[in-house]
C-alpha cells in the first residue's frame, strides 16, 4: 500500500479497522463514536468510510476526545 509523507495510506477514506490500528482503540468504539456523530463518514454505501484528513487531524488535535 503507498504511504503519504506523514506515513498515512495514500487514500482519501479508511476502513473502520484501519481506523481502529491507526488510533489504538477497538473497532466498536469506532463503530460508536460514527453513530454518535463523532467521527465523521462520507460514501452512500452500508460499509463506513472514514475520511483520512479527519484522522490525520485528530492525531495531531489531542485537545479533542474520540
Amino acid at each position: 500500500m503507498y504511504e503519504d509523507p506523514d506515513g498515512f495510506p495514500a487514500k482519501p477514506t479508511l476502513s473502520v479497522a484501519e481506523v481502529s490500528r491507526i488510533l489504538g482503540v477497538g473497532k466498536n468504539a469506532i463503530y460508536a463514536a460514527v453513530k454518535d456523530g463523532r467521527i465523521p463518514t462520507v460514501g452512500l454505501t452500508k460499509r463506513v468510510r472514514i475520511p483520512t484528513h479527519w484522522v490525520k487531524r485528530h492525531l495531531t488535535d489531542w485537545t479533542q476526545p474520540l
